[in-house]
């Protein structure tokens, strides 16, 4: 046995000591639980380990306990004796210098034993023996060596240290055996070097190129700004097989740039920094160059692309090499603007005005000065002293307003179930004009009503059902011949069907047929509801016979197959079981029929109609039902006399219609149509369009059964609250997907168009000739409603947009049918860019999201279609009427309250600049403050702040007066309450206000200017108190509660403010009846005048509650 030896001093020692904890946190947990090393590496280890003195030689080197914590310390030291017992094999070579025996590969005779520390695997790619076997140890090869608890599972590479790691040859690094992760392995943040998800999937190699070449791996965290940014995983030690697949070392110590933020970890400064990719920390920002890869889960921030798209290849992720685009997250881009009130927007506009006042007199009174000195030092001192005419407090103000309108909408007794989604804009239900509407769900139930069963030469209504009921409980005629009335078979021979004669069926045959199809074509599914449920809670099973009719409902997408199957049910024809394959019919008599279903076509927006192809069980025989809108059917029904009237007749009483037709198939042309289906749905190419033109050929000629009825009944109180809203000047639309007659049918009765007010609608157009040619023809008309149908709208919105506005805004009310959801927003749109007044949305289902979030305000319904308009709207109601409530109370309310409390805001900003403005032209137009430190603090916040807030209690009518007289809504759409007029009328007050109590306070002037500042600051708070009261038409405690609580605030801190008060000389008499003058002459004639006002002028609420 060899043995090499080598002699360290302390500085060697050092240096390898320090070498060697760095192999251990960054080279040696590389391959997850174990990596390869190289005997030279094992000899500095076994001689790191004899200068260590934990071992008498190198045979007993014990890694277990230095690296394992201990473990397979005894078998270690087991193994290592029978190792020197054995001694060198037959035919052994002996090591190269310097290279220790201990750490040749373990194989026969020849070959040490290794110490756990380097233990090598079996049958590496290098031609080394087994452990066991019996080959020469000819070639040192590479060994394992087990690793710590890791912190994070990377590698810097050889670059890092190339005296200390030899990378693996691929062949070797692709077939190695990795171990299962034991106890010891840490949960990490992970980085490039390994670490996979916990699912055990490979990490997202991407590579931002354009071209071909050597890439760079990197892993990248999330975070803000640079060019991309990747989520880093916190996981556990990687798995055998998915250890093979992680990215070379080598790639892990090349150059990345990045930007990192203070203190971001022991090695990154802040900033733009370039840094190793195992050093790349989550949260790092990494800028990716043209040719990089990044092997990382990326979320893509920004590019150098305007449009904010790049090409990312990942090969090394699936193998496809193709380029991919990616565009960047949206959220980096250019948001949408958050909505904005109409209050707010002529706030900001006042603001404007006042910081050009603020600018302006800061001129003036710098030009008065003479510009003596540095006068622009003068000019910045004065708009500093003059600030306070900005007003600061006024967003501040206005949206804790804002939030306690939502509180009381929420809480009103008289709207419940009411939510307030937006803060920001509930004055803005005070100042609608037009209100644009759905009909069904929202002016409706969306509860359907079989009312109306057509045959063509026979209608049913809902006092001769019990016809439908007799000819049911028959069994089925038999059909007449036209010729002769020879009686014959229901259903003729199949073979013989197509040329046989026509036959004419009786009435009851009819009844039979169109009854039977409408059970049957339709997605409703019947549930059974067991009341005896374990545990006291109800148990829902699958159909069957069994079950009795008083626990059975129905599901279905669509409420009026709901109320066809329960028609059906009504009159005696059942639908029992329902399952993807079939569907089981209950007759009167108790017989159970069963119909395979075959095909199924569903209901969409663009055919109006669904189908289904169903088996008879009993007799075998194949038909092909379908129902859908008459404008569909129309075209794949024979021809008839009485479809189109039929149809106009029952829209005009309300009624939602539905045509149904069936056809019979033979075996033969069921199976023809079938392949012909199968292989238009297997197409790649046009798929939808093949299935669709192979559809299209099954319904042809298709036998017309009847045409159906449904009433959808108006919600509660619909009628009074339409007309409330157009009392109150609210211009009312409804924007619906029914048709025309039905649309009109409704508006007529829910009386959003009167009875005595005329209708034109508007006459179908497909170009522009036609469209100008009706457009001067209702031009022509006045005072009318409007009708238009989707179609002509769309026309007239290309071509003459802006006349079609025109017209329409002239009319009291409009009605559009056969409406699409982007037609809605694009209505909701138009009324804004034209007319620029404020609209309203209301809608109940998810076709009405559009038109909500296209409208200034919208107003959700909670109904039967879900929740997608409620959640998207900025106000949920429950019920249509409610709608009138919330608009003539809470918003006008809301609009009143905002308006004055913005103004009383600014007003207070006002009067003490220019109380400022008087006090610096008496002393030669000085820059010096008046009021300094907590006194101006003081008074924006505890002095003045609690009255001022208290106005959004205020209301000048009563809620019962505002619902009993809605003309007092049309008032505040004209914008009366804030205003340019308004404002000026504020900024005069607030001048005399500001003038008068400065210069009281200098004529009553004492010998101390410490007793100006008493008198004219005591002064200026009861002015504001009182001018509050003053302001307040309706009293609440709140109110009483706030002013006296800020008067006493003021009067508490006289005690202790003794830098800006003589605490001896306000309390005197002297003082009290200063103070009282001054804020009489303030106050007392702008009272004098609002009541000669009143009188002689009384606003429109104090006539009615007078």
């Amino acid at each position: 046995m060899y043995v090499a030896r080598r002699k360290l001093d302390c500085k060697a020692w050092k240096e390898f000591g320090a070498s060697f904890q760095a192999l251990k946190t960054d080279n040696l947990q590389e391959q997850g639980s174990e990596v390869d090393v190289s005997p030279d590496l094992a000899v500095k280890i076994a001689a790191w380990r004899r200068c260590e003195g934990t071992t008498k030689s190198p045979g007993t080197t014990d890694p277990g306990k230095s690296l394992s914590g201990g473990a397979g310390q005894t078998r270690a030291r087991r193994r290592d004796t029978t190792a020197r017992r054995r001694g060198p094999g037959p035919g052994a070579q002996p090591p190269p210098r310097g290279v220790c025996a201990r750490a040749q590969p373990r194989g026969g005779a020849a070959g040490a034993t290794l110490p756990p520390l380097a233990r090598r695997s079996r049958g590496d790619a290098n031609g080394h023996g087994a452990r066991g076997g019996g080959g020469g140890g000819r070639s040192l090869g590479r060994h394992r060596l087990r690793s710590l608890p890791r912190r994070a599972v990377t590698s810097s590479g050889r670059d890092a240290r190339p005296d200390l790691w030899a990378p693996p040859p691929p062949a070797f690094a692709a077939r190695r055996r990795h171990p299962a992760p034991t106890r010891g392995d840490a949960i990490g943040p992970r980085r490039a070097g390994g670490g996979e998800r916990r699912a055990g999937g490979a990490s997202a190699g991407l590579e931002l190129s354009a071209e071909g070449g050597e890439r760079q791996r990197v892993e990248v965290g999330p975070g803000r700004g640079g060019e991309v940014a990747a989520g880093a995983w916190r996981t556990r030690s990687l798995c055998t097989r998915c250890a093979a697949r992680r990215p070379r070392p080598t790639a892990n110590a090349r150059p990345t740039t990045a930007r990192r933020g203070p203190g971001r970890g022991p090695s990154g400064p802040a900033g733009k920094v370039q840094v190793k990719s195992s050093d790349i920390q989550v949260g790092d920002l990494i800028i990716v160059e043209k040719n990089q890869r990044i092997p990382s889960d990326m979320v893509f921030l920004r590019t150098s692309e305007k449009a904010g798209s790049c090409f990312i290849r990942t090969d090394q992720l699936d193998g496809e090499t193709d380029w991919k685009l990616k565009v960047a997250v949206s959220c980096t881009q250019r948001l949408p603007a958050l909505g904005v009130g109409l209050l707010d927007l002529e706030l900001n506009q006042l603001t404007k005005a006042l910081f050009v006042a603020l600018v302006a007199l800061s001129v003036v009174m710098v030009t008065l000065q003479g510009f003596v000195g540095p006068w622009y030092r003068s000019l910045f001192r004065f708009l500093l002293l003059f600030s306070y005419i900005i007003p600061i407090s006024l967003r501040v103000n206005l949206d804790m307003g804002k939030a306690a309108y939502g509180w009381m909408i929420m809480k009103d007794e008289s709207i419940p179930g009411t939510v307030v989604r937006t803060s920001t804009i509930p004055e803005e239900l005070g100042r609608l004009v037009y209100l644009l509407t759905d009909k069904t769900g929202t002016l409706t139930q969306n509860e359907m009503v079989f009312k109306r069963l057509h045959l063509g030469t026979v209608s049913y209504g809902a006092d001769t059902m019990d016809e439908i009921q007799g000819h049911l409980r028959n069994p089925c005629p038999q059909m007449q011949s036209q010729a002769g009335g020879n009686n014959a078979s229901s259903t003729p021979p199949r073979k013989a069907q197509s040329s046989a004669p026509k036959v004419r069926k009786s009435v009851s045959s009819r009844v039979h047929e169109a009854v039977k199809a409408i059970a049957l074509c339709h997605n409703v599914s019947p549930v059974y509801e067991s009341r005896a449920g374990v545990g006291g809670e109800a148990e829902y099973a699958e159909a069957d016979q069994d079950f009795s009719d008083g626990n059975r409902t129905y599901q279905a997408a669509s409420p009026d197959e709901v109320a066809l199957v329960q028609w059906t049910e009504s009159v005696g024809l059942t639908l029992v079981s329902r399952d993807l394959g079939s569907m089981q019919l209950r007759t009167p008599s108790g017989q159970i029929q069963t119909y395979c279903i075959l095909q199924m076509f569903p209901f969409t927006s663009e055919s109006k109609r669904m189908g289904v192809i169903v088996r008879d069980e009993s007799t075998a025989e194949i038909t092909f039902y379908m129902k859908g809108a008459d404008v569909a059917m129309s075209s794949v029904v024979q021809y008839n006399d009485w479809l189109e009237e039929e149809c106009g007749n029952m829209a005009r009483e309300g009624l939602r219609t539905l045509v149904v037709a069936k056809r019979a198939l033979t075996e033969e042309q069921y199976q023809d149509f079938e392949s012909r289906y199968s292989q238009a749905k297997l197409s790649i190419h046009d798929r939808a369009l093949k299935v669709a033109a192979v559809v299209e050929s099954l319904e042809r000629q298709m036998e017309l059964l009847c045409l159906t009825g449904v009433e959808d009944r108006l919600q509660a109180d619909v009628r009074p609250t339409l007309e409330l809203l157009r009392n109150a000047g609210i211009k009312i639309w409804m924007l619906t997907g029914d048709k025309l007659e039905t649309a009109t049918c409704i508006a007529k009765s829910s009386h959003l168009v009167s009875r005595t007010q005329d209708i034109h609608i508007f006459r179908p157009v497909t170009n522009r000739g036609e469209a100008h040619l009706e457009l001067n023809a209702f031009r022509r008309k006045h005072d009318c409603a409007l009708v238009i149908s989707g179609d002509s709208l769309e026309v007239c919105l290309k071509y003459y947009e802006h006349e079609l506005a025109e017209l329409a805004c002239q009319c009291p009310a409009v009605v559009c049918c056969r409406c699409s959801p982007t037609q809605k927003a694009r209505i909701a749109k138009l009324l804004q860019h034209h007319t620029g007044k404020r609209t309203c949305a209301v809608g109940d289902g998810g076709n009405d999201v559009s038109m909500i979030q296209a409208a200034d305000c919208g107003i959700g319904i909670e109904g039967k279609e879900g929740r997608q308009a409620s959640l998207a709207a900025d106000f949920s109601v429950t019920q249509f009427r409610h709608i009138g409530r919330l608009l003539m109370v809470h918003g006008r309310s809301s609009y009143k309250r905002s308006a004055a409390l913005g103004q009383f805001v600014m007003h207070r900003g006002l009067i003490i600049s220019t109380m400022q403005a008087v006090f610096s032209s008496v002393f030669y137009f000085a820059s010096v403050p008046l009021y300094q430190g907590f006194l101006m603090v003081g008074y924006a916040t505890i002095y003045t702040m609690f009255p001022v807030f208290s106005l959004v209690l205020d209301q000048d009518v009563k809620p019962e007066t505002a619902m009993l007289y809605p003309e007092l809504y049309k008032d505040l759409t004209k914008g009366r309450s804030l205003s340019f007029k308004t404002f000026l009328v504020w900024v005069l007050i607030s001048i005399y206000q500001g003038g008068i109590l400065m210069y009281g306070a200098l004529l009553l002037f004492e010998s101390e200017f410490v007793h100006v500042l008493a008198i004219s600051f005591t002064a200026l708070i009861l002015t504001e108190l009182l001018m509050v009261a003053l302001t307040i038409r309706t009293w609440h405690w709140l109110m009483a509660v706030a002013e006296v609580l800020s008067l006493g605030c003021y009067v508490a801190s006289l005690a202790f403010l003794n830098e800006y008060f003589d605490v001896a000389f306000i309390t005197t008499v002297t003082f009290v009846w200063k103070v009282s003058a001054i804020t009489m002459v303030s106050c007392l004639p702008l009272y004098v005048l609002k009541y000669l006002k009143r009188k002689l002028s009384p606003p429109s609420y104090t006539k009615l509650t007078s």
